[in-house]
């Protein structure tokens, strides 16, 4: 049954991801229920409607934009998770199983519409629950149709009928990977997502001693001149800071600050359409934040637009 109200979700304490996502129009997102990206890019609760092309993961809070309109608020999701939901009938015999969408707090073996895919029923616990794993946002899509592939803006014609099977697609297979992230067009290409996994992995040596595993933080820059808010739910600490432009802006700049408006990082260069930009200077006198405040990214430039990344990891 779809949830009413927030809820306490039951997870293995394995590595994840938490980004964020605008939500959709006039839409309640409740805590611990399963998200979506509907077919105009924006987050939902996930149901198997028909609507819906890719379950993102898990909401790490509630969120209500049921008055506002299109991305007036964002919404943290949790993925790359082990977590427990109620379930269709299942056995033994289907761990290791695909599960799919059936509402935001249930999975099962076949959907009826949409066939959004959940992740894997990793254990039984019930022959109506199950723990699940989901994996980091984007990892797979399956049965995607000619439309559904234009509604996830791939553009360009570069996916080759041979790397498409099954209705499925490879993502490490497709060509110069020409799939869309977040809406960017076909300019975000694979070399420049191979950069943010060497980013992370140049991080990684900053984690010893830490309460958990590295946080990535995706915010969405989407209005030039604003000032964009994460709110930490734990005490953090931010080791690195990266733009990717969505326009070409003349001289737009992006920021990293902490709660009271001090630099964090230099100001990254995100004036041109597509461009990766990674900050080169931290200050480390600004860097920590307390469970309860704000990190800020501060675009400067009118006509600025794009994606910011925050590498954080808790501190013990």
């Amino acid at each position: 049954m779809a949830l009413s109200a927030d809820t306490q979700r039951a997870m293995a304490s394995t590595p994840y991801l938490v980004w964020s996502f605008p939500v959709y129009q006039t839409t309640t997102i409740y805590k611990g229920g399963l998200v979506s990206l509907n077919s105009t890019g924006y987050l939902v609760m996930a149901t198997d409607s028909g609507t819906d092309l890719l379950c993102v993961g898990i909401a790490a809070e509630g969120v209500d934009n049921s008055a506002g309109a299109s991305a007036a608020l964002n919404c943290k999701v949790i993925s790359g998770v082990l977590a427990q939901f109620t379930s269709g009938t299942i056995a033994l015999t289907d761990q290791g199983a695909d599960l799919y969408v059936s509402d935001d707090d249930t999975v099962d073996l076949a959907a009826v519409v949409s066939n959004v895919r959940v992740g894997m029923l990793y254990k039984m616990v019930t022959t109506t629950s199950c723990w699940v794993f989901i994996p980091t946002a984007g990892e797979f899509a399956t049965t995607i149709n000619t439309a559904d592939i234009a509604n996830l803006a791939v553009t360009g014609a570069k996916i080759a009928n041979t790397t498409i099977t099954t209705g499925k697609l490879a993502l490490l297979a497709v060509d110069t990977a020409q799939l869309a992230l977040d809406c960017i067009d076909e300019t975000l290409i694979a070399d420049e997502a191979v950069q943010i996994e060497h980013f992370i992995d140049q991080a990684v040596d900053q984690t010893a001693g830490s309460a958990g595993p590295p946080i990535l933080v995706e915010i969405h820059a989407n209005a030039g001149g604003t000032t964009y808010n994460y709110a930490c739910d734990r005490d953090l600490r931010a080791v690195d800071f990266w733009v990717i432009a969505k326009a070409t802006n003349g001289g737009g700049t992006a920021q990293l600050q902490d709660h009271a408006g001090n630099a964090i990082s230099d100001a990254v260069d995100c004036s041109t359409d597509g461009a990766l930009a990674r900050a080169t200077t931290f200050d480390d006198a600004n860097y920590d934040e307390v469970a309860g405040q704000n990190l800020k990214v501060v675009q400067n430039g009118a006509a600025d637009n794009g994606n910011a990344y925050i590498l954080c990891i808790p501190k013990a």
